[in-house]
């Protein structure tokens, strides 16, 4: 019989005798409850189990009928199956991201160390193309401008680009910098280009 099966029984047997007592019923229904919550505990204790012990096979297969990878000639090495992420030339489509949104900042003081604040700026590639403005602004939560983001991934995985950041005041060009930067699946990188610009 089902536990739920004995809890109903035992119920029924229980309800039908008037003499019997309110804590004998509640006593009844608690260790059933009790029963019933363990069994399922297991089921799900075993459920998780399994799919560590099926995560742990399918990352460990190796080709043939070998079992260690000392067994393996050096040319079948490339044969072994593990769970890494897709190399960066893949399409990403296993990639696991954070809701992380990066930015790369640029800090631009004057030289008490306040902030400035500049009346334009733009983004341009390496032709003189400018770029969107969705990749570049001014944060006003960290004072800086952002340079770069990650807005740029929509169409530009695992890709490298090399911007120049323009920034005017008074009519003067004041910050020209250009950045490096290369994305994996998930986000952009700087790879080189200045942090703080201190304007005199």
């Amino acid at each position: 019989m089902s536990e739920a099966g004995w809890f109903l029984c035992c119920f029924q047997k229980y309800v039908s005798f008037t003499k019997v007592s309110t804590t004998a019923i509640v006593y009844t229904v608690s260790k059933s409850l009790f029963k019933l919550k363990l069994l399922f505990m297991n089921a799900r204790l075993l459920t998780v189990f399994s799919v560590i012990v099926l995560l742990i096979a399918s990352c460990s297969k190796l080709p043939g009928n070998k079992s260690r990878p000392s067994d393996l000639d050096r040319e079948r090495l490339d044969d072994i199956q593990v769970c890494f992420p897709p190399p960066p030339d893949s399409n990403c489509s296993r990639a696991v991201c954070t809701g992380l949104f990066k930015e790369i900042q640029l800090e631009i003081v004057d030289a008490n160390s306040n902030p400035v604040i500049l009346d334009t700026c733009y983004l341009e590639d390496t032709l003189g193309n400018k770029l969107p403005l969705s990749l570049y602004g001014y944060n006003s939560a960290t004072s800086s401008y952002v340079v770069f983001n990650d807005s740029w991934l929509w169409q530009n995985r695992n890709k490298s680009i090399s911007v120049r950041f323009v920034g005017i005041k008074n009519g003067v060009k004041m910050v020209d910098e250009v950045y490096d930067i290369v994305s994996d699946c998930c986000h952009v990188f700087k790879i080189s280009g200045k942090d703080k610009v201190i304007l005199q």
